[in-house]
């Protein structure tokens, strides 16, 4: 299957990465690739990730609340280390911003930023700052400490059954429907909106894309990853490290009745969603029949490809598709 995005894509400059920053290092015992690496560091074991949110690219805030902004880059960040079976400890800041737009973003986005880290007993040990010409970008880096079981996107088999913690789409749906009102909503202070669907079965779509809470870290899994770019790339990412395939049940995927109103109400493709919005910050894992804490939603199998098995039990191979760093989307 070829990589999404072809030669322009993120996994494509990842693997130009890998093959340039190659290392043997024994303290180097998860590199390039994976939610998080982790490193020796004398006789701990500590996992490392960063994540970047740049205006105009990951967050627009003529719909969104600096609050929010701050509070999803702590939750980028801390579902990486999550979906490493890892507990979050210490945080790294850096801000680019102009000037003459301090005052108007940096104490309502550093207050998101705070609750966040609060929320999952973590400390921001430091950072940087530098002016900006241009708009804002703001990144975080997290370490955190080995949990007892350390997943990793390699550990699917054939045979595993396939996990999600929530519906996969919610976020997705969340920004298209606050897209269209074109306002903030300040979830943060109570706010609602007033709209002809019933806010309170879309507010858990809201939400999810602008403060969303990370679910439990499960135990005893033997793949996992988080799903910031959408279901179908992520599940590919996990089954190629794996050197696997899957099949997925369309049946089994987890909808709300929130989803199925926004997508009736805007004309919207509801599975193009399922399968390719990103953001929602959900598990995805693999592990043996009947875990709990989770949707069981299909089974890895030999091979490389991924099905997906309608409800009318025909089966269809399905692309990859999601967010796709450096490619127009």
């Amino acid at each position: 299957m070829p990589l999404p995005g072809g030669q322009s894509g993120e996994i494509y400059i990842l693997e130009r990465l890998r093959k340039r920053f190659h290392s043997g290092a024994d303290e180097l015992i998860v590199g390039i690739g994976d939610d998080a690496a982790l490193v020796k560091t004398g006789t701990e074991e500590t996992l490392l990730t960063m994540d970047t949110l740049s205006e105009g690219i990951h967050f627009d805030l003529s719909y969104m609340t600096a609050y929010q902004v701050g509070f999803r880059l702590a939750v980028s960040n801390i579902s990486d280390i999550h979906a490493m079976g890892g507990i979050p400890v210490w945080a790294l800041l850096s801000v680019s911003i102009s000037g003459g737009r301090i005052d108007g973003f940096l104490d309502e986005f550093l207050s998101g930023l705070d609750d966040a880290l609060r929320r999952y007993s973590i400390t921001l040990a430091g950072g940087d700052m530098t002016g900006s010409r241009g708009g804002i970008t703001v990144t975080l880096a997290l370490t955190g400490n080995r949990g007892e079981n350390l997943a990793r996107r390699s550990g699917a088999r054939p045979g595993d059954r396939i996990f999600i913690t929530g519906p996969p789409g919610e976020a997705s749906l969340g920004h298209e429907l606050i897209k269209r009102v074109g306002l903030p909503v300040r979830l943060e202070t109570g706010e609602t909106l007033d709209i002809s669907i019933p806010f309170e079965k879309v507010e858990p779509l809201v939400r999810r894309f602008l403060l969303p809470e990370l679910p439990p870290v499960p135990p005893g899994v033997n793949s996992m990853i988080d799903t910031s770019d959408g279901l179908m790339i992520d599940l590919w990412r996990l089954c190629r490290e794996s050197r696997a395939g899957a099949r997925i049940y369309e049946e089994a995927l987890p909808l709300t009745e929130g989803m199925l109103m926004v997508s009736d109400a805007f004309g919207i493709d509801l599975m193009e969603h399922v399968f390719g919005g990103g953001e929602d910050f959900h598990l995805l894992f693999t592990g043996p029949e009947g875990m709990e804490g989770a949707f069981e939603i299909g089974e890895i199998t030999e091979g490389e490809s991924i099905f997906l098995v309608k409800k009318d039990e025909s089966e269809e191979m399905i692309k990859p598709t999601g967010y796709v760093h450096f490619v127009s989307q």
